[in-house]
């Protein structure tokens, strides 16, 4: 069944059900693992928003987090963080027969590379099996990066060698990889958002090659959006002098610049039209800590 069908079903469950019926709901009209997840997506992104107040309490009781976040709850208030999400995914997958699971770990966004870059076990998401095949979904950010109210389906399973860009489970074969990244590997790749994908920058994180101070990030071509890198000097921003070149034969773009032995970059990405007329801008799309250890080839999965 398509998205947009998954969608228009779930947008027709009540926001005001219990958990029972909710279940019952999508399993009278589903019975396939990809489709019920689906549903289960929708539904919760849509109808559950992510309690910022838990968030900004920082230590609370231990047992009262809990019972906010487990999934009778969740339906209940209609509130969680990323641990109700996935409880309450987990739970309506598990009720409809499909093998799911929650997956803690490390996550990175766009606002961590700004402080002191220091990593640690924050965040949960799910995988479900459909096929033989592990799925990775994290409904949790499908709901917080919801524009228009329109949810994306970036985190619906994604691409896992694009996954850990961002999620870095504690159990490493969560990581549906071949080969395993490190820890340390995860924390010195380079790190670009949904935004990047979705713009068609890349269906993988930009190659690095680096020679000294000299580095370049070499992006899929594309006609109009253009990478941009900036330089972090204490709080503020600099522009850092750069080559583009954007060759429409191999369709690559490549940036070339040259930076200090412990700098942290930033990428932005323009939308060029004529008369090179900036007609849209994502200011942060990636960032590149860039430490004092040679980095040699390319070191993103």
């Amino acid at each position: 069944m398509s998205w947009a069908q998954t969608d228009a079903v779930a947008r027709s469950i009540s926001s005001e059900i219990t958990f029972d019926e909710l279940v019952k709901s999508i399993r009278d009209s589903f019975s396939s693992p990809d489709s019920i997840a689906k549903c289960a997506y929708f539904w919760i992104a849509e109808n559950i928003e992510y309690d910022y107040k838990t968030l900004q309490n920082g230590a609370i009781d231990i047992d009262s987090f809990w019972v906010r976040n487990s999934f009778e709850q969740v339906v209940l208030t209609k509130t969680a963080v990323c641990a109700g999400y996935t409880s309450l995914f987990q739970q309506i997958l598990t009720e409809c027969g499909v093998e799911s699971v929650a997956i803690n770990g490390t996550s990175r966004q766009g606002r961590d590379f700004t402080g002191d870059y220091i990593l640690k076990e924050d965040h949960a998401w799910n995988a479900y099996k459909s096929e033989n095949r592990w799925n990775l979904v994290d409904v949790t950010w499908a709901s917080t990066t919801k524009e228009n109210n329109k949810v994306s389906t970036f985190y619906f399973q994604t691409d896992p060698k694009v996954f850990v860009v961002s999620h870095y489970p504690s159990n490493t074969e969560w990581q549906l990889l071949d080969t395993a990244l490190t820890y340390s590997q995860f924390k010195e790749s380079i790190y670009v958002n949904y935004r990047y994908f979705e713009i068609g920058l890349g269906n993988l994180p930009p190659r690095i090659n680096r020679n000294g101070n000299k580095i370049q990030l070499l992006f899929d071509y594309h006609d109009y959006w253009r990478p941009k890198v900036y330089e972090f000097h204490d709080t503020t921003l600099k522009e850092v002098t750069q080559t583009l070149d954007a060759d429409s034969v191999r369709l690559t773009t490549s940036l070339t610049f040259e930076v200090g032995s412990n700098d942290l970059i930033k990428i932005e990405a323009n939308w060029i039209g004529w008369g090179n007329i900036v007609f849209m801008n994502y200011p942060e799309i990636g960032f590149l800590k860039i430490n004092k250890k040679e980095i040699t080839g390319a070191k993103n999965p």
